[in-house]
């Protein structure tokens, strides 16, 4: 019976090693699992295991050869080694399985305080909140200012006059919620008009009470506590913070994706990137570099649970825990483990192929998946989450108030208008002036 030549590279949980009763080092982890059930499910399957020497995973390279355990696989050395992030240059060199997981690219960045942000409570509403509640705010004045300029008075100002009026009227009520006294010359003679009282009222419910304690509660939730994120959370905080340095492993997937990226936005990342490649870590001990990452001085990019398993891992030998990682939204792969090219097609491969799909569809690995990333759940479990900036969805409803609002006042204006043009009582105002004159006649007499 052929026993099989496995090789892995340390991969927290896919691939570990463990000693044996002999204490002799062998494989651990996911893939330890896997080749394990592989002995029930394909009733005959041996193999030996070996770390690879210098614990990189592999490329391809210029030349067209391959490096890592890519290259002993290729280069029949071993029969079987991984797990391996896919990617089209190692699928050249290796047949990979039906995948074993999913992957992301993460990056590891240090924090920074949420709060030092001079211009912080603008940031609290997102500018579309902000222009929608500035329309709002212009497109409920020039309601009052047509109800005023067509309702009868003694005594009309000009439009831009009371428009400015109510502009600030409305403005200054969301703070003290006070629109001004029924005695004002620009309330005197609309006070009382059930169209001015519908649009006064649902402006404070809308802006006036969802829009004013959204943004009290805001500022108060990210001021009251002293509250962190990670200095660098997107590829596009990358791109922007230039000052930044970018490091990875060696010949890992973000070598090589990044570099197809060489061209385009993201450019300035690889070049960052291409001279900071470092040789994978030993197990159990926790990187030197952790420390520039804290510091703010560099990120880390790899894949993204390996990364919260050092994290964690550095926090319980240490109990330092200023370090963050987040998932970015590109370079997302499955994970695999890669045969030798002459088992394509080959029975042996599918049956191995199906035992993988009962292993992934039993969710066998989720234990080990929990456990890796256990310290860095308890380390970031105790901080504060950062303060996202309201959107214009999460706000909606008041503006619906409001326009709601305005359109009922102007269909109310319409009936008062309307129910006042049938009635055969017709006013006749007398001007200021002659009032006056009246006045003093009477009080002459």
């Amino acid at each position: 019976m052929k026993k099989f030549r496995v090789r892995y590279g340390t991969w927290v949980p896919f691939a570990t090693f463990k000693y044996d009763k002999d204490n002799k080092k062998v494989l651990g982890g996911i893939v330890g699992d896997v080749y394990e059930g592989m002995k029930t499910f394909l009733g005959q399957f041996e193999y030996e295991s070996h770390i690879q020497p210098d614990n990189t995973f592999g490329a391809r390279l210029p030349s067209g050869s391959f490096s890592g355990m890519i290259g002993a696989v290729f280069n029949n050395e071993t029969d079987i080694a991984g797990p391996f992030q896919i990617s089209e240059g190692r699928s050249f060199g290796v047949e990979f399985t039906t995948p074993l997981g999913f992957s992301q690219i993460g990056i590891m960045s240090g924090m920074v305080p949420t709060n030092k942000d001079p211009f912080l409570i603008f940031s609290i509403f997102s500018m579309p909140v902000w222009i929608t509640l500035f329309a709002s705010l212009a497109l409920v004045s020039a309601t009052t200012t047509l109800i005023y300029h067509v309702l009868p008075s003694t005594e009309k100002r000009p439009l831009p006059e009371v428009f400015a009026k109510y502009f600030w009227a409305f403005q200054t009520s969301l703070v003290d919620e006070n629109f001004g006294s029924s005695d004002r010359w620009f309330t005197r003679h609309i006070c009382h008009s059930p169209s001015f009282r519908m649009l006064q009222l649902l402006w404070f419910i809308g802006p006036g009470l969802v829009l004013l304690y959204s943004y009290q509660g805001g500022i108060i939730s990210a001021f009251a506590a002293n509250k962190f994120k990670p200095k660098i959370a997107t590829v596009e905080d990358l791109i922007n913070d230039k000052s930044i340095g970018v490091i990875s492993y060696h010949n890992a997937y973000p070598q090589k994706f990044f570099e197809n990226l060489a061209g385009t936005k993201y450019s300035s990342i690889w070049a960052r990137m291409k001279d900071h490649m470092l040789q994978f870590d030993l197990a159990g001990t926790v990187p030197k570099w952790m420390d520039s990452v804290e510091n703010g001085e560099n990120i880390f990019t790899t894949e993204s649970t390996y990364l919260r398993y050092l994290v964690g891992y550095r926090f319980l030998k240490t109990g330092k825990c200023g370090i963050r990682v987040s998932n970015i939204d590109m370079g997302s792969t499955y994970i695999a483990i890669g045969f030798r090219k002459e088992y394509h097609g080959t029975d042996f491969l599918k049956r191995f192929n199906r035992g993988l799909r009962r292993f992934t569809e039993g969710s066998l690995a989720h234990l080990r998946l929990l456990h890796s990333n256990l310290y860095y759940d308890i380390c970031t479990g105790v901080s504060s989450s950062t303060t996202k900036a309201l959107g214009l969805s999460d706000l909606f409803g008041a503006f619906i108030v409001l326009g709601t609002g305005i359109t009922v006042s102007i269909l109310v204006f319409f009936a008062e208008v309307y129910v006042s043009r049938r009635s055969r009582t017709k006013v006749h105002w007398i001007p200021k002036a002659k009032v006056n004159d009246i006045v003093g006649n009477l009080s002459n007499k």
